[in-house]
């Protein structure tokens, strides 16, 4: 009778024990998410926050990366920084995603980051969303979202799905190639990650300050009423016609000097120290009136033909 008590016991003991260690196991893995598919993270995270905001939005854009981008925490400031713990290079997972919707209903963007962070003393999936007003009709732009193809010999890192295809990254427009010669108002804007800028989706750009971009702006004049504002991406061009904007048009050509004159500067020992451009996350060259106008997150200044004017702001 003894022995079979004792055995009880050793079996209650172990079940304890045991219960302990899983429960343990579980909530480390809680604690501890993994990067995930596209698709699983929409399903779980994303698709209700879009079905909320319009029965009729469409993805016109999923972007995930492998590598820690602090770009996201910048843009979403928490207490502390974002997790990176993807060790599986190429398997089509990643610890941060973003996806972008339009609603041709609503006449907007919605850009939803979701990315892994520590919070409160836990780790988990945080996600952000943001919706923007749009005058493009980015309809014909809209896909469906599957997950990336395994590469681990090549282990690309970033994943992009555009039109319907996955890369790695896309190619870079110059404002020659924009094939305008009169306009506005010119903008050329790049960003380590995708961004929504004046209600135009940005492509994400992997080299920051070359004044290349695989996402241009151009708004010209249509008449004495309206304007024509012209979203130029690789293979694809989307056209919006808005209120008129009070300014002279542009020749294209008269900037050909002063941009060659803006790159000799930006990339000489006089602005080396400053990292005025390479190494910021966002960079947007507008030209206007005869002023090429350079934003970054921590700079901003101003080109008249040779004399830059401006400073660099610290976080």
């Amino acid at each position: 009778m003894k022995r079979i008590v004792i055995v009880l016991l050793l079996l209650l003991f172990s079940a304890l024990v045991g219960g302990y260690y899983l429960t343990k196991s579980l909530e480390r893995s809680e604690l501890q998410p993994k990067p995930l598919y596209p698709t699983e993270i929409y399903a779980s995270k994303v698709k209700p926050l879009v079905q909320n905001w319009a029965s009729d939005a469409e993805l016109i854009l999923a972007y995930g990366s492998e590598y820690c981008q602090q770009i996201l925490c910048d843009l979403h400031p928490m207490p502390s920084p974002c997790i990176c713990n993807d060790s599986a290079s190429g398997d089509g997972k990643a610890p941060q995603w973003t996806f972008v919707f339009y609603s041709k209903q609503k006449r907007e963007l919605m850009k939803v980051d979701a990315y892994i962070v520590q919070k409160d003393k836990k780790i988990k999936w945080h996600v952000v969303s943001k919706t923007y007003r749009t005058p493009l009709d980015y309809s014909n732009l809209s896909m469906s979202l599957s997950n990336p193809p395994e590469n681990h010999a090549i282990r690309p890192r970033t994943y992009m799905l555009f039109r319907n295809q996955w890369k790695s990254s896309i190619g870079s427009l110059n404002i020659t190639s924009t094939n305008s010669t009169e306009f506005k108002r010119l903008i050329l804007a790049e960003s380590k990650s995708p961004a929504v800028y004046r209600g135009v989706l940005i492509l994400p750009d992997g080299k920051i300050g070359d004044l290349r971009s695989p996402s241009v702006i151009i708004r010209t004049q249509l008449n004495k009423t309206h304007d024509v504002l012209t979203a130029v991406y690789p293979g694809t061009v989307l056209k919006a016609y808005i209120p008129r904007l009070p300014y002279k048009l542009t020749s294209l050509e008269n900037y050909s000097r002063s941009i060659s004159t803006i790159i000799k500067r930006l990339t000489s020992s006089e602005f080396s120290e400053l990292k005025l451009i390479p190494g910021q996350p966002y960079a947007y060259y507008e030209l206007a009136n005869g002023t090429i106008k350079i934003e970054t997150l921590d700079c901003e200044f101003e080109v008249e033909g040779t004399e830059v004017k401006g400073a660099c702001r610290t976080r």
